[in-house]
């Protein structure tokens, strides 16, 4: 499934976070989507012109909500838009490295990050799923000490093609995504997710890797 680093069989601290339930994880923030979107569905301004970090935020806190009223189903949190920061050498500034869409975390640890793009049947929306999207996976900038991660796709009216071929450039890929393999009967999130890929990390990042790409359609 996943796994945290620095965390061995025989580490004391394994009572304390068990196997990170990668599945569990999926499904839930999955459901919580339709959950969220069939809701607000008719709210202004349309989902389908609604943008990645609005939907994305506004998931973030549904996930909330859902917390504390106690209808979450494991421990942990979810955090929407959740930056990362490193400090500029030369200036003394802080500088963002990364940006996750929704991140969760156990006891302050990061378990398990979900990349969200918006797909209209562009190729520049295409591209920045692959390049900004799943290489970032792939060089370890998130979900580095995990073996496994989510890309999840919110549909346009547009982009009824955009699975399919993604599912082509991921397959015939065989460089700079270090894709080794694709099952289209997914096994991170069977039937919801429609094919999971494997990816090959360079140390000290754990390999291989496992992404799950979901596809759901903007309602409206």
């Amino acid at each position: 499934m996943s796994d945290v680093k620095g965390l061995t069989a025989d580490s004391p601290f394994i009572d304390l976070f068990g196997e990170l339930p990668v599945s569990a994880l999926l499904a839930y923030v999955h459901e919580t989507w339709l959950a969220y979107a069939d809701f607000y569905k008719g709210s202004e301004p349309p989902m389908q012109k609604r943008t990645e970090p609005q939907l994305t935020q506004a998931l973030a806190a549904h996930l909330r909500e859902r917390q504390d009223a106690g209808e979450q189903p494991f421990a942990g949190d979810f955090y929407g838009e959740l930056s990362e920061y490193v400090l500029d050498k030369a200036t003394g500034l802080p500088k963002c490295i990364a940006r996750t869409d929704i991140e969760w975390r156990l006891y302050g640890v990061s378990g398990f990050i979900i990349e969200f793009k918006i797909l209209d049947g562009k190729l520049q929306r295409r591209e920045k799923y692959l390049l900004d999207g799943v290489m970032r996976f792939v060089v370890g900038r998130y979900s580095g000490s995990a073996t496994a991660g989510a890309m999840f796709a919110l549909l346009r009216k547009s982009a009824s093609d955009d699975p399919s071929l993604l599912l082509l450039e991921l397959e015939k890929d065989g460089t700079d995504l270090r894709c080794a393999g694709i099952k289209k009967d997914s096994e991170l999130l069977p039937k919801i997710a429609a094919f999971d890929s494997a990816h090959q990390r360079s140390a000290p990042h754990v390999t291989p890797f496992q992404l799950a790409h979901l596809f759901v359609p903007l309602p409206g």
